[in-house]
């Protein structure tokens, strides 16, 4: 038997990612001839294979950016990465033995981008009472420092004064908005915290709405044609809360399920266990981890590749200078 090494299996990958060239041309040309099948947005949403298609297209971006940086990787890293591939297998595994996984697919899709515009929202709303406070201490700031310079006559006590003063409340606000996580602490602070809670108010927030009307159309949409698109069963795993290991069961990636969510579990979450325990893989682990991800970003190719249905068109579209796309049939 071979000995893997950490270097030996990032050489392997490498081989892997000079795969990923040619699947994604095949790829964009399944999709182009999708595309060309339906002749309105709403026709295309509710295409299981156009959905498959964009899934495979996005795994491959992902497999694409694994390992690019040169170094070792850390625990953490592995079984992030680990996790995430076992998951993108589960679904591509299912979207290749059911086509109507491509619409579950979607459903899941809209409903993740739903509750990723409105948290986004929200946090775009806290930040806007933040900086309309943080305008208040400011000004009251200012106030404080033109009181305190009225207590001496000499010019150069009442400049260190003012100065003083303002240097404290600046360090004092910038410790504040930085505990609150701010995306837009840096605008902010180069436009002043009213007026950019004035353009958060005008535009950031009425973008992000305009974009959560749309994913709520599209959603409303979906699921008044839900009922013609799916039979009962994927019309519930379209609906209903997704379940990793019902679903790796029904990919026959069981023992995939246990094997990658027993370390994840043990090392990825602040349990006791992980608390008071080695938190770290050992050099035999790191290699059987990077080993499943290698082993598991092949299958993934395979099956983008096997992939096919009825009447698919298949293709080869090739970006030329990444400018002018064309498409030679196979």
């Amino acid at each position: 038997m071979v000995k893997r090494t950490r270097e030996t299996l990032i050489s392997e990958f490498s081989g892997l990612r000079a795969r990923i060239p040619l699947i994604r041309a095949r790829v964009n040309g399944r999709k182009y001839f999708e595309e060309l099948k339906h002749a309105t947005e709403l026709e295309l949403n509710h295409s299981a294979a156009y959905w498959v298609h964009l899934a495979h297209a996005g795994t491959l971006d992902k497999v694409e950016g694994l390992f690019s940086i040169n170094g070792s990787y850390e625990t953490f890293a592995l079984l992030a990465i680990a996790r995430n591939i076992f998951e993108n297998l589960v679904w591509l595994r299912l979207m290749h033995a059911n086509l109507n996984y491509g619409l579950v697919f979607y459903s899941h899709l809209l409903r993740g981008q739903e509750e990723h515009h409105t948290a986004f929202i929200q946090k775009i709303k806290d930040e806007v009472e933040l900086f309309e406070v943080a305008d208040q201490i400011d000004g009251d700031a200012v106030i404080s420092a033109m009181n305190s310079i009225r207590s001496t006559d000499i010019q150069e006590d009442k400049v260190g004064a003012f100065r003083a003063v303002l240097s404290h409340q600046t360090d004092m606000l910038d410790e504040m908005i930085r505990r609150e996580f701010s995306l837009y602490a840096e605008q902010a602070t180069f436009n002043g915290y009213g007026f950019q809670s004035h353009l958060m108010r005008q535009k950031a927030i009425p973008a992000h709405e305009e974009q959560l009307a749309l994913i709520r159309k599209s959603s409303t949409d979906f699921s008044s044609a839900l009922p013609t698109l799916l039979d009962a069963k994927f019309q519930n795993l379209a609906t209903g809360k997704w379940n990793w290991f019902d679903r790796a069961k029904e990919a026959d990636m069981e023992k995939h399920y246990r094997f990658i969510y027993g370390y994840t579990s043990r090392l990825l979450h602040s349990t006791p266990i992980n608390v008071i325990t080695d938190k770290s893989l050992s050099d035999e682990e790191q290699v059987i981890i990077l080993d499943y991800i290698i082993l598991a970003c092949s299958d993934i190719l395979s099956l983008i590749e096997q992939f096919t249905f009825p009447g698919m068109g298949e293709a080869l579209m090739i970006n030329v200078d990444d400018e002018t796309p064309s498409s030679d049939t196979d």
